[in-house]
């Protein structure tokens, strides 16, 4: 039984039903949906506004900025007041932010919008953890459901980007964004509870993690294990999203492709990256977590080194089968890393440890941002194509991250023995009056 079944049934509360999960699914796949679709909007943007590529990189960074501080203070909201209101709240904001982009007559405005639209998509996900927390189903199909909705999203909005740019024009990308934010918005106040918050505290229990296996267990390894996933998440978004931003304008400005093609060129990463997201929990009963994350690690460390080789000449099918390699780890290393987040954050700052977890993902977005501004994709650099800087830098990122993943795991794996072992002499005949669990959570 986790900590939020635990909490679930001492509060009498079954888990959430269909309608609530998809509302859920709905309202968190727009902040990676929207994060991610601009990619293949920066350059028929920049060409309406007449603006120089810095400038319009503004979008991205913006968004990204405005949801690092929203993502956590979003989540403090909904453990302090409940999913619900604040869910509410953050659909109607980024409905009317997506509404009035396409009427911005500058660039600032433009991404002024793209800032308060990040602001309101930022309630969606920790409102989700709350609500998991509160309703039990944090290991079974509703995380699932969560997760594959955030991952999913940001893999396919390249290729939704591109052709609702090449059907409808940049603004098209905003205009997507009120079905899915008034839909959810509608849905939230119908079926959503206005109960109040969890209580604050619920005696010793309350330390276990979010998604601990077993009665009387803490988190695996505390606040530095939760620490460590973060910075873990920072290092993966950082070197992933540094191919993200940079591939789609080398497509168009070195290779000429069209904001559509460019989009259909980055499909093998939405494609496998959706394969390997709904493919993870399955994989996950056969095998270790760790030895999911360290596969992840290595394929994105060899993907992101075929990027070194790209060049004007590529054959399409390599573009293809690198794509492909890339998407694998994406799938895997984003819903890996959230489970080890659901595993070590307390149950009672669900939506807080869930605010800083995508916090965490805009952090690395936005320095995959700037180092693709200092190493920008060109059309020129001995017919690499200006990708041989931005690719080795990316492949040493994540050898980081592989390095560092590995060291984690190799030390929960550690710390878990010891734990056993202590567990073992606590319990062992001749030592009277001493329970396990206690010492455990004293120590």
């Amino acid at each position: 039984m986790t900590a939020f079944q635990d909490t679930a049934l001492r509060q009498g509360q079954a888990a959430p039903g269909r309608g609530v999960l998809v509302t859920l699914m709905t309202g968190t796949l727009l902040a990676p949906l929207n994060s991610s679709m601009v990619a293949v909007a920066l350059v028929p943007v920049r060409e309406h506004f007449a603006a120089p590529l810095p400038s319009v990189v503004w979008m991205v960074t913006a968004f990204y900025l405005a949801a690092c501080v929203a993502q956590p203070v979003m989540g403090r909201l909904a453990d302090l007041f409940g999913p619900r209101p604040v869910f509410v709240a953050g659909m109607a904001l980024a409905a009317l932010a997506s509404a009035a982009a396409p009427f911005s007559p500058t660039l600032g405005t433009l991404v002024a919008c793209r800032a308060v639209q990040a602001v309101g998509g930022a309630a969606a996900f920790p409102c989700a953890m709350v609500l998991l927390a509160r309703r039990g189903r944090a290991t079974g199909h509703a995380l699932t459901g969560i997760a594959a909705a955030n991952t999913v999203s940001g893999a396919v909005g390249p290729v939704l980007g591109g052709a609702l740019v090449s059907l409808g024009g940049w603004s098209a990308i905003f205009w997507i964004n009120l079905p899915l934010t008034v839909g959810a918005l509608v849905a939230a106040l119908l079926l959503f509870e206005s109960a109040p918050a969890p209580g604050r505290g619920h005696g010793r229990r309350t330390r276990r993690g979010i998604g601990t296996r077993g009665p009387g267990r803490s988190a695996p390894a505390g606040a530095s294990g939760l620490i460590a996933v973060y910075v873990l998440f920072v290092l993966f978004n950082l070197a992933y999203y540094g191919a993200f931003y940079g591939l789609p304008q080398w497509f168009q400005d070195a290779r000429h492709f069209t904001p559509a093609q460019a989009g259909l060129l980055v499909l093998p990463i939405a494609a496998t990256g959706a394969l390997a997201t709904v493919a993870a929990p399955a994989l996950l009963r056969r095998v270790r977590l760790s030895r999911l994350l360290l596969s992840g690690a290595l394929m994105l460390v060899a993907g992101l080194a075929g990027v070194t080789a790209f060049g004007t000449g590529t054959p399409v099918w390599l573009l293809v089968a690198d794509g492909v390699l890339l998407g694998v780890p994406y799938g895997l290393c984003n819903l890996g890393l959230q489970r080890l987040m659901y595993e070590r954050a307390p149950a009672r700052f669900a939506g807080t440890a869930g605010g800083l977890f995508q916090t965490c993902r805009y952090v690395g977005a936005i320095l995959a941002v700037g180092l693709v501004g200092l190493l920008p994709p060109q059309a020129s650099s001995g017919g690499r194509g200006g990708l041989m800087g931005l690719g080795v830098a990316m492949t040493a990122v994540a050898g980081v991250f592989l390095l560092a993943m590995a060291a984690d795991l190799g030390r929960r794996r550690s710390t878990a023995h010891r734990g056993q072992e202590l567990e073992s002499t606590l319990e062992a005949p001749g030592k009277p009056g001493l329970n396990a669990t206690s010492e455990v959570e004293r120590g």
